[in-house]
């Protein structure tokens, strides 16, 4: 699963492509395979491809880039009904569509640069919440949202 992510830090604007490895072995396979994940934390393997905008006054994406590569710690609460909107989105429809999550812990660097994110990582950061969001045409796959300061 990937993610785009867009971080402005001391003005500079950020994007990410998040890949994790998000096999939840007591979560699916199968349609609706949400419904019956259950709370838990999931370790991980990870990469970010990076393209850093030095210009605070354009959303434009860069062409520059780079990869950190590191461990995550993702906490997982228990499968809800709930209605979330974001990258994806979710409404109360009977299922339980939407899997709360925290990066716990996320270290990543090329060995040059580091991408730390997670109150276990610093205590200093904020909290990076997302979700896991069942995808309302095909119950077999889902999307992934975070919000990650680092």
């Amino acid at each position: 699963m990937k993610n785009l992510l867009s971080i402005i830090i001391s003005g500079l604007l950020l994007f990410l492509t998040l890949g994790v490895n998000t096999a939840f072995a007591q979560c699916g396979p199968g349609p609706h395979w949400i419904d019956n994940c259950s709370a838990g934390v999931d370790i991980m393997q990870s990469h970010a491809v990076v393209k850093l905008n030095f210009d605070p006054t354009s959303c434009a994406i860069p062409n520059n880039s780079f990869t950190l590569n590191g461990p995550v710690r993702v906490l997982r609460e228990a499968s809800q009904d709930i209605a979330v909107s974001g990258c994806c989105s979710a409404t109360v429809d009977g299922h339980k569509d939407v899997i709360p999550t925290e990066i716990d812990s996320m270290y990543l660097t090329d060995g040059v640069y580091t991408l730390v994110a997670g109150h276990t990582a610093d205590p200093m950061l904020q909290r990076s919440l997302g979700d896991i969001v069942e995808d309302p045409s095909d119950s077999t796959l889902a999307c992934s949202c975070f919000e990650v300061l680092g």
